[in-house]
């Protein structure tokens, strides 16, 4: 574990390195970290039935950070010219090193994912912006020629082990059990799929609830693809089996006006206790963030569907007087979430099917998701139980990745559902 978390630290200060030492061009340094960073997101455009849009949102991407990285170099230049000649040279490795601390900033859309700070994660160290600076400062000073700089930098990254690493969290006096899913998002949504896919839920529900020491189930968002509170007969269905312990389902949620919410359905004692709201939504996924041509879009890649509403506010919940906040998706990553009062427990769902390519059993974007949650985590104190579609379940308690194992629902290859119990380590 230590060796493997120093020798990620190794690789990270070893890119910092060639970075702040590498007189790059800029417009190709942010086109070529937006297609490493972000090359998944237009894979969702696949299930729309727009698979040639996906090289144009890549290129896009590349290009609006090649963009934004261009404008930095060029106010650098413009910065340059005010210093002495003797200076200038020293000004590169400050002055990008600065501009890589900064990234968290530029938040289009509220999309903040380019950001460093979450890789420390993977360290020894705390990841937190403080660390981030010293260890870009302290190579930017190893970079300069005279041996003062070295020096100075040498000294500078040995104030990483002054920084003190914050304890655990306890966890919650609450027993949770997580049902994960492996369903390719080319099924997920077909009307043929839904009746198998939400009864092989429905069986792993009741497997855990079988548990008598289970106090709340959770599955993924909109595990149950379609809007709940039209099909009473779920409802009942789900409503008699959390007579055993809580249920969390993840689904959606119909107003009579026709307003559609991405929500969690929180059953316990025989009935629907909680509707829970998602506040945050997907730019370009959940709502057009433009002032213009909103509905010409949504005809064009949605079928004509209508933004998804909004909650005013995060979704919270209470399991045996112990209060949690439920967070769907994208709001895992929204720093907002860990910046509002409130408690220090998170239940988080996730539906990450969209970022993977058909037939295809791997995707950066859950790495780049946790990654985000476990820096917010350990920064902000947080505790989060998270449950996913295509990337399993897991628990983080302040940045550290921990075990947090139940059922996962499985669709095989030829199209069958199975259920695996993680902790038996078997098929059931």
């Amino acid at each position: 574990m230590i060796l493997r978390e120093l020798l990620s630290f190794l690789s990270l200060a070893g890119g910092f390195y060639l970075l702040l030492r590498w007189r790059f061009s800029p417009f190709w340094l942010g086109f070529l970290l937006s297609l490493l960073w972000f090359h998944w997101v237009g894979f969702s455009f696949i299930y729309y039935n727009f698979d040639y849009l996906v090289p144009v949102v890549i290129i896009g991407m590349g290009v609006g950070y090649g963009i934004l990285f261009w404008i930095v170099g060029k106010i650098g230049d413009k910065f340059a010219q005010f210093l002495p000649s003797s200076w200038r040279e020293y000004l590169h490795p400050f002055w990008w090193g600065s501009a890589f601390l900064l990234l968290p900033f530029f938040a289009p859309f509220t999309f903040d994912w380019l950001q460093f700070q979450p890789l420390l994660t993977t360290t020894p160290f705390p990841p937190l912006p403080l660390s981030l600076g010293i260890l870009i400062f302290g190579i930017a000073l190893l970079i300069l020629p005279h041996r003062w700089g070295k020096i100075a930098g040498f000294f500078t990254l040995l104030g990483l082990f002054l920084l003190p690493v914050r304890p655990l969290q306890s966890l919650p006096p609450v027993k949770l059990l997580p049902i994960s899913t492996d369903i390719p998002q080319n099924f997920k949504w077909e009307r043929g799929e839904r009746p198998r896919e939400i009864n092989a839920q429905l069986q792993a529900i009741s497997l855990l609830l079988q548990k008598r020491e289970i106090e709340l189930v959770v599955t993924p968002e909109t595990s149950f693809p379609l809007s709940l509170n039209l099909h009473r007969g779920l409802v009942e269905i789900l409503s008699n089996l959390s007579r055993k312990g809580a249920i969390l389902v993840g689904s959606l949620y119909q107003t009579p006006k026709g307003q559609v919410y991405n929500v969690g359905y929180l059953f316990g004692g025989g009935r629907l206790e909680k509707v829970l709201k998602k506040h945050i939504l997907v730019p370009f996924g959940e709502y057009i963030p433009l002032p213009l041509f909103q509905k010409e879009i949504n005809k064009i890649f949605f079928g004509d569907d209508e933004n998804f509403a909004s909650a005013p506010q995060f979704a919270r919940f209470q399991i045996a007087n112990t209060p949690f906040f439920l967070a769907i998706c994208y709001e895992l990553t929204s720093q907002k979430l860990y910046q509002t009062p409130g408690p220090i427990y998170i239940v988080g769902i996730a539906n990450n099917g969209w970022f993977y390519l058909p037939n295809s059993n791997w995707s950066i974007e859950p790495i780049l998701q946790r990654l985000i949650a476990q820096y917010y985590s350990y920064r902000y104190g947080k505790v989060i139980y998270i449950t996913t579609n295509r990337s399993g379940s897991y628990l983080l308690n302040r940045g550290r990745v921990e075990k947090w194992e139940g059922v996962e629902v499985i669709r095989t290859p030829t199209g069958k559902y199975k259920l695996l119990e993680k902790g038996n380590n078997g098929r059931i």
